[in-house]
């Protein structure tokens, strides 16, 4: 090859399809286990939301996402207790106006429409400040918090209490009213 541009075009192209291939094949050997660890990290995540279930089971009827201007639902399992009685439910909820973006939930939602807990899944906040929604201190608070008639997110929280984290009130907006989307979604269930 006396074209030196023919022979560099040869030879990045060889690296170019080593370099897919190599790529493709680490793809194929870490899909699976990527996907299993997804798959046993969302199921470690109902179970602390909704304890006292036993096994869960996608509401497939559902069409999904369930959107609303507080948050949507991308998912929602029931929570099945040792007899296969419904015990509850857990919804992933995700609200776009969180300060850091959004801020994705699972939230247990127990047989008596009260929230039994809250694991925050995906949150991308400012450190020391918006990032404490994963504080314990801070989750708990929203424990036993039911619609009870409320018809907004902002009446919900006045009523169950539930106080804003000093120096992140849109990140703590942002989690109100994805709980409150996910009591909604089951109100009907």
């Amino acid at each position: 090859m006396k074209n030196p541009m023919i022979k560099n075009t040869v030879i990045l192209t060889v690296i170019t399809l080593i370099s897919g291939l190599l790529l493709g094949t680490v793809y194929g050997i870490t899909k699976e286990p990527i996907e299993k660890q997804i798959q046993e990290s969302t199921l470690t995540a109902y179970k602390l939301v909704l304890p006292e279930a036993q096994d869960f089971e996608e509401l497939t009827d559902l069409t999904y996402p369930i959107t609303s201007e507080d948050g949507d639902v991308s998912i929602i399992v029931k929570g099945l207790g040792a007899g296969g009685e419904v015990v509850g439910y857990v919804v992933n909820v995700t609200n776009h106006e969180s300060y850091g973006g959004d801020v994705t939930l699972a939230v247990g939602v127990k047989s008596d429409k009260t929230v039994g807990a809250i694991e925050v899944l995906e949150i991308n906040d400012t450190p020391g400040l918006g990032m404490k929604a994963k504080d314990e201190d801070f989750k708990k608070r929203f424990v036993g918090t039911t619609l009870d008639g409320t018809d907004n997110a902002d009446a919900l929280t006045a009523m169950s209490g539930v106080d804003a984290i000093s120096g992140a009130t849109i990140t703590t907006g942002a989690v109100k009213r994805a709980v409150y989307a996910a009591l909604k979604a089951v109100e009907d269930i």
